[in-house]
């Protein structure tokens, strides 16, 4: 019983900060799609995730929001790094190129 309310709590935790990085730092985008925060969910709860989505389906944005995430989470209490480090990488400079434009946009 305690361990889901614990987990309970995570997952409500784990949405108000998802919430808290769209409305400060993402604001043209409302809600995850739910693949998006499926991937998110897991990947922050230290789980193995292979994501394979659509082009356009915003594999790019899931990892992007890693960081604020991340934070949101620490300053409830949780156990994660306050200025999460996130390395990708990526054989595509075309690709590349894109995600560096849609980074200096969002200013981390």
């Amino acid at each position: 019983m305690a361990a889901d309310s614990r987990r309970g709590g995570f997952e409500r935790a784990f949405r108000g900060a998802v919430q808290y990085a769209l409305d400060t730092g993402f604001t043209e985008i409302l809600v995850l799609k739910p693949v998006q925060g499926e991937a998110l969910l897991h990947f922050v709860k230290w789980e193995n995730v292979f994501a394979v989505l659509p082009m356009g389906c915003g594999k790019s944005f899931i990892f992007q929001l890693v960081p604020k995430v991340c934070k949101c989470l620490h300053d409830q209490g949780f156990e994660y790094p306050k200025a999460a480090i996130l390395v990708v990488i990526c054989p595509l400079s075309v690709y590349l190129i894109h995600i560096f434009k849609s980074l200096k946009i969002t200013a981390y």
